[in-house]
């Protein structure tokens, strides 16, 4: 087995672990409450992070909601998890605006008026934040992105 390879197996392993300790933590946080809840989703945030981060492997960014605290849906492969942008490493909230700005400047990502004007709000919104460090405020609305693919939905 050359160097290479089993350095990919290992990769594919160490992600592996990295998802399933994610889905555990978000899992356990989901039945705890107050100090042991937020230990949990801290858990979660750094899986996701090192995920994001370091290993790289973000397929996409799914939605996004503006309730206060920013709110990312980020997708790896089979699995998707909500994270708090704020929570995230500077490293991974670039990689999250890089990949959010490739989905909406996908040539067949076809959008509403609507949604797109959507779309350019929250990323001027994501990378005001990343830039600040700041989690804001936007007020309560609970927004979704979502890429449309059939032709003819404005």
């Amino acid at each position: 087995m050359a160097f290479e390879s089993m350095l990919d197996n290992l990769r594919q392993a160490n992600a592996d672990r990295l998802i399933q300790t994610a889905r555990s933590a978000n899992a356990l946080a989901k039945l705890a409450t107050g100090k042991n809840r937020r230990m949990f989703y801290g858990v979660k945030t750094r899986a996701i992070d090192q995920l994001i981060g370091r290993m790289r492997i973000l397929t996409s960014v799914g939605d996004l909601s503006l309730d206060g605290d920013v709110i990312v849906g980020v997708r790896f492969a089979h699995v998707a998890f909500h994270v708090k942008f704020s929570q995230l490493s500077k490293e991974s909230q670039s990689i999250v605006i890089a990949n959010l700005t490739a989905a909406l400047t996908a040539p067949h990502a076809v959008q509403s008026t609507a949604n797109r004007k959507f779309s350019e709000q929250a990323f001027e919104y994501l990378t005001d934040l990343a830039d600040t460090n700041d989690t804001g405020s936007v007020g309560p609305q609970r927004l979704q992105l979502q890429q449309q693919q059939t032709v003819g939905s404005h």
